[in-house]
């Protein structure tokens, strides 16, 4: 192991690297110049677009929207393609997401496209993994915000392109089993409310006898 040199991380192996994001990311701003926003001469088109609170709503993948854009509306935004790992820079700073379609956001959504040597999905992990730190990097003014040069300068732990792979494997077959029991316990938590709300009912309404403690 060695310092890393970054405060919240500290030490890391011996063989792994620290960069900024924006050395190892091709980073990209969302658009949406045209005001007022909701402007419906804009939207009800065949592009998907995708506000700060979708984002925020996904899981690994973002794919469910309620918005589009028409032609007019593309020329006043950009299109981010399929792939493109998404983080939100305002309200809701850090939810990160990755593009499960061709969509449009707002300026307050940045994407991110890592370089050679960079895995996708464990950039997502590692971005997901650094919402603190940006929220800390953030600026706050009536609201906090985060541009992408602060963004940019924030710093990734960089394994071998190798580990980055065993490490993405590791993860997902683990939250999957996680997921399995959440959902398990999920399901034991809806009966047991169930059962205490039939219990009570039966218990007020005469239902069942109640024997008198002695």
């Amino acid at each position: 192991m060695k310092d890393s040199g970054v405060d919240w991380v500290e030490m890391i192996p011996e063989a792994w690297e620290v960069k900024k994001i924006k050395y190892v990311t091709e980073i990209f701003r969302g658009k949406f110049t045209h005001r007022p926003r909701n402007d419906p001469a804009l939207y009800d088109g065949s592009y998907p677009f995708f506000q700060t609170g979708d984002v925020a709503r996904a899981g690994k993948y973002l794919h469910d929207y309620k918005q589009t854009l028409n032609e007019k509306g593309l020329k006043v935004s950009t299109l981010i393609p399929k792939g493109t790992i998404v983080i939100t820079i305002a309200a809701n700073i850090g939810d990160v997401a990755i593009l499960d379609v061709d969509a449009c956001f707002p300026d307050s959504v940045v994407g991110f496209n890592p370089k050679k040597g960079i895995v996708r999905d464990f950039l997502y992990y590692a971005l997901g993994n650094m919402k603190q730190q940006f929220m800390d990097s953030s600026i706050k003014n009536t609201q906090m915000n985060l541009n992408v040069e602060r963004i940019g300068s924030n710093s990734l732990c960089i394994p071998s392109e190798k580990e980055q792979r065993e490490i993405t494997v590791f993860l997902e077959e683990q939250l999957q089993r996680l997921d399995k029991v959440i959902e398990v316990q999920t399901s034991q938590v809806i009966q047991l409310k169930e059962y205490k709300t039939t219990l009570i009912n039966s218990a007020v309404t005469g239902k069942i006898k109640v024997m008198e403690l002695v």
